[in-house]
């Protein structure tokens, strides 16, 4: 290293004693070349020691082992008395309301509503009569009125009939029914040939019966 000092001051010196100040040098390519490498030569690292670990020194605790524990005693509790039934007081039984005096002021103000004092019993199912000549497409239209919840009945035209919600009577037919609606019916064969007819009687029907 300090042969590399004194080689470069006498460079220098050598340079200023052959030169002027500021004036410029002229080299060949291969020369400013070597110069050029020599300038930008990595220099080698520096190897530094590794740091040295501190060293642990370790101490061993004698642990005091804790006094065993006994369990408490434990205190039993006496069972609780079980809590007396409570006799409960038969309900008072309300005397019902005279509504007279009410029902009588509805009746003077709505005089066309119906007052009903007691509720009516439930009615059993609607009941429907078909007078014809006994054709298998009859027994086809009662059936699916009984699918419905109704009850029917097929007779001959001149059968006897009781009291019904609806009855089924031929047009051409003579008899004369009292005291239950009527549809009257096309012939027989008419049905069969024609479906708007079918449908035409089967929406009178609906209608009628509110099914």
């Amino acid at each position: 290293m300090q042969s590399y000092r004194e080689l470069i001051q006498l460079t220098s010196q050598h340079l200023q004693e052959e030169y002027a100040p500021n004036e410029w040098l002229v080299s060949t390519p291969e020369t400013c070349q070597f110069f050029r490498n020599l300038y930008t030569k990595p220099k080698p690292p520096i190897k530094t020691p590794p740091p040295q670990k501190p060293k642990i020194q370790k101490t061993v605790r004698s642990i005091a082992k804790k006094p065993s524990l006994q369990p408490k005693p434990v205190m039993q509790e006496p069972p609780e008395k079980s809590p007396e039934p409570v006799a409960l007081k038969p309900e008072k039984q309300e005397a019902p309301h005279d509504l007279k005096e009410q029902l009588d002021l509805i009746r003077q103000v709505c005089p066309n509503t119906q007052i009903i004092d007691s509720i009516p019993a439930p009615r059993g199912p609607k009941k429907v009569v078909i007078l014809c000549d006994l054709d298998p497409f009859w027994e086809k239209v009662g059936g699916a009125l009984t699918d419905r919840g109704l009850k029917v009945d097929i007779l001959p035209i001149d059968g006897e009939i009781s009291k019904a919600d609806l009855v089924l009577v031929p047009r051409n037919s003579d008899r004369k029914i009292e005291g239950s609606p009527i549809i009257y019916t096309e012939k027989t064969a008419l049905y069969q040939q024609d479906t708007y007819l079918k449908k035409v009687l089967w929406q009178s029907l609906c209608q009628q019966l509110q099914i």
